[in-house]
């Protein structure tokens, strides 16, 4: 995953900066300010960075997760934005540890950071000794071997990860993993773990059919839609979950990523309700080309105008992605003329019950002159 991360400034209601990975030996990340300046941050011997995520409480202090193949390592790093350096280098547990590091997410409560690593199936936690300002951290693996047919050492395995819920008042009950490049037999492209027992569970996306390369995720603001990249399929998924993202997931909607250069990594949410995608093209080590498009007001598209929360949803039968909605209102049309076409067909009988048997009353009325005749 080469990630796009946002900051929002509620002065501007706009994108303050989007920091995008640049992948050489040089500098690790740009900065991408409002007007279009890049701003290199010097990171010293690492290879690339990959995942990126603002620390929620400051949004000065940005985490990426850095590669450095030839050294066969690989970690976070925390860098302090303003000064334009890093703070601290975090590398995987040694002895073999991490090599592939993917994405990064970090709690807003407690400034715990989780990261995951694709080749070795690993998802590590950093708990800070301390405050969430000290750069001391225990490292720990909370999960192992969570995408058991993935091929060792590829691409595939978990790969974004975001925590739920994870606001200024809610500690995180559960990080959520994507598995590239989705699922393989009857294993799900998609995980829960509980932060407190560590349980993985798969998680049962409806439709399955749009279980596909999951890459990148995001929350909006609200944390009621889940944004997943759909890597070389070119789109976005809407999922909301009715259990808090346990067991299962539903698929809102769809949305094409509208990339004309290669294929759809991840996105970022902005303030003014506004999903970012970032378009990414890696022709060669030194040479990435990079796009963004953007879907303006996505929560009023997946909502419309009878819904305000995903809550609501919930009581709602999730299309079983066979077609469109226009389809489904064909097939209620054709149940309901079909319904309206057998009362008929009953009243129908009905009433040529109702003329029988006045017609055989009648000549019962006609013939019983005659029995009393024949009685005299």
């Amino acid at each position: 995953m080469n990630a796009l991360n946002v900051q929002s400034s509620s002065a501007y209601a706009d994108i303050r900066a989007a920091y995008l990975p640049f992948s050489n030996y040089y500098h690790a990340v740009e900065q991408v300010n409002n007007r279009g300046i890049m701003v290199d941050v010097q990171v010293d011997n690492v290879d690339g960075t990959v995942g990126l995520r603002l620390d929620p409480a400051d949004s000065n202090i940005l985490w990426a997760v850095y590669r450095d193949a030839p050294r066969n390592r690989g970690g976070v790093i925390k860098l302090d934005l303003e000064a334009k350096s890093n703070l601290t280098l975090f590398d995987g547990v040694p002895s073999g540890g991490s090599t592939k590091p993917n994405d990064v997410e970090v709690a807003y409560i407690g400034g715990e950071v989780y990261y995951t690593d694709t080749s070795k199936f690993l998802v590590f936690k950093l708990t800070p000794k301390g405050d969430r300002d000290s750069d001391s951290y225990n490292s720990e693996i909370i999960a192992r071997n969570i995408c058991i047919d993935c091929t060792p050492g590829s691409e595939n395995g978990p790969n974004g990860i975001v925590l739920y819920p994870n606001t200024d008042q809610d500690k995180p009950k559960v990080a959520l993993v994507s598995i590239y490049p989705g699922p393989v037999s009857k294993y799900s492209a998609f995980v829960s773990i509980d932060l407190h027992s560590l349980k993985v569970t798969n998680i049962s996306v409806s439709p399955s059919s749009l279980l596909l390369n999951y890459d990148g995720l995001t929350f909006d603001s609200e944390q009621e839609f889940l944004f997943a990249a759909s890597n070389t399929h070119n789109y976005i998924s809407a999922l909301y979950s009715c259990d808090g993202w346990t067991k299962t997931a539903i698929v809102a909607q769809t949305f094409s990523a509208g990339c004309d250069v290669g294929d759809v990594s991840t996105m970022a949410y902005t303030s003014n309700g506004e999903l970012i995608l970032n378009c990414l093209s890696i022709k060669s080590k030194t040479n990435t080309d990079f796009r963004t498009t953007r879907i303006p007001d996505i929560r009023k598209r997946i909502l419309g105008d009878d819904y305000t929360s995903a809550s609501q949803l919930c009581g709602i039968e999730p299309n079983s992605g066979g077609g469109s909605n226009e389809d489904d209102d064909e097939q209620q049309t054709i149940n309901n003329l079909s319904g309206v076409i057998g009362v008929l067909v009953f009243i129908v009988f009905l009433l040529n019950c109702y003329i029988f048997y006045n017609i055989y009353n009648s000549k019962l009325a006609v013939k019983a002159p005659l029995a009393s005749d024949h009685q005299l």
